[in-house]
């Protein structure tokens, strides 16, 4: 446990350095890709905790490359697209003090991210993919959605943040994986079990007389006097 927090709380300064180096970036005049590219290298940090034959890195579908896509057991594969939208504003949502600009800056980011889900959408086939890709941003931007997963959910999209991709993507390979089948013989109860045992060991199994019953007399039934 201590093992798996050490990792989150490593990989959520990590995405704080990102952030700043991004703000370099564009305060250099730097682009959207370079802001892809910061995010893509997030995500696969975050992927790296899977082993190497789970993940497909630049799958291509349709025409269209996906940064990653996770092997599921059923064969298919599901489809993660990092996005990096509205990192600024979402580094002037922490700072802001009033309210009301919070929220108009959270609208903002939260509209960017409603635009996305579209091209996120792209990804999914249904002879091939999971019913739904995933969309990887940072949790600066997670933290403004709101409305946006119920859109995603219409949308085939979920939504997940880089701390969190790991035990989101989990889930969604175990929801895949098949299950054993349940037997439908009813259960004995622990009651019925211990009283059978206390037959055979007396001597009178549950399906009639044990060999051992013999050795032990029969006893004649007596009638009171009022019978």
């Amino acid at each position: 446990m201590f093992e798996l927090l050490g990792k989150f709380e490593e990989r959520r300064r990590l995405e704080e350095q990102a952030t700043g180096a991004v703000g370099r970036i564009e305060a250099s005049g730097g682009g959207s890709w370079s802001r892809g590219r910061a995010g893509e290298n997030l995500l696969a940090a975050a992927l790296g905790e899977f082993p190497p034959d789970m993940v497909q890195r630049d799958f291509t579908l349709g025409g269209r490359v996906c940064e990653f896509a996770l092997a599921l057991p059923d064969g298919k594969v599901l489809p993660i697209d990092s996005k990096w939208p509205s990192v600024e504003i979402a580094a002037r949502l922490q700072e802001e003090l009033d309210p009301a600009a919070r929220d108009e800056l959270r609208r903002r980011v939260e509209k960017v991210v409603c635009g996305r889900l579209r091209e996120v959408a792209g990804y999914v086939d249904a002879s091939l993919t999971a019913p739904l890709a995933v969309m990887a941003v940072p949790d600066a931007v997670y933290a403004c959605c709101r409305k946006a997963h119920r859109l995603a959910k219409d949308a085939r999209v979920l939504i997940v943040s880089y701390s969190l991709a790991v035990p989101v993507l989990m889930a969604v390979w175990n929801s895949t994986a098949p299950t054993r089948a349940k037997s439908t013989r009813p259960r004995r109860s622990h009651g019925f079990t211990r009283f059978r045992s206390t037959c055979r060991r007396w001597g009178t199994g549950s399906r009639g007389s044990s060999p051992a019953a013999s050795r032990w007399p029969a006893t004649p039934r007596r009638r009171c006097a009022h019978w």
